[in-house]
């Protein structure tokens, strides 16, 4: 995804099918949205006309892509105001993947987690990251172990016009 200093973004992508890149603009209006799937295939669907990915991943299971897209539109959609970084933090831990993903194929079930996440601020030309540690204790609620995170990294941009 690129962004510019005013919000507009687009999304880059490679199709490995047909060798081409594609570019889907963002919308100035609201946050850009990307999970896992390609957007220039589905940028012009509606979220609640998504696919279900039963295919491979189990409708609703935390790893679904299309799923996640949805729940990061909704949170958007119902936001009222300017975005806080708590805000977007919460956002991203909405769709944090912390799973086993087991399908047909795999020698054994697959680990799936969200390895690292992004939060930009285009006013203060920042980007701050943050990455996967480990798993770390149980959680009683949902019977998985927690994602252990490093705390956020700042880049920073100089202004260029000095």
């Amino acid at each position: 995804m690129v962004y510019d200093s005013t919000g507009r973004s687009t999304i880059v992508e490679w199709n490995k099918d047909d060798g081409n890149l594609y570019f889907t603009d963002g919308n100035t209006s609201r946050p850009s949205i990307m999970t896992n799937h390609p957007m220039f295939i589905y940028s012009k669907v509606a979220p609640q006309d998504l696919p279900i990915e039963a295919t491979m991943i189990p409708y609703n299971h935390p790893y679904d892509t299309f799923n996640r897209y949805r729940t990061l539109y909704n949170f958007t959609s119902s936001h009222q105001g300017k975005f806080s970084e708590e805000d977007a933090a919460n956002a991203i831990s909405s769709v944090a993947v912390n799973s086993i993903l087991e399908f047909q194929g795999a020698l054994r079930p697959l680990p799936m987690t969200t390895l690292y996440n992004v939060i930009l601020d285009l006013t203060d030309k920042s980007l701050k990251v943050k990455r996967f540690l480990k798993s770390g204790p149980m959680d009683n609620a949902t019977n998985e172990s927690t994602l252990v995170f490093s705390p956020y990294v700042t880049f920073k941009m100089n202004d260029s016009n000095q």
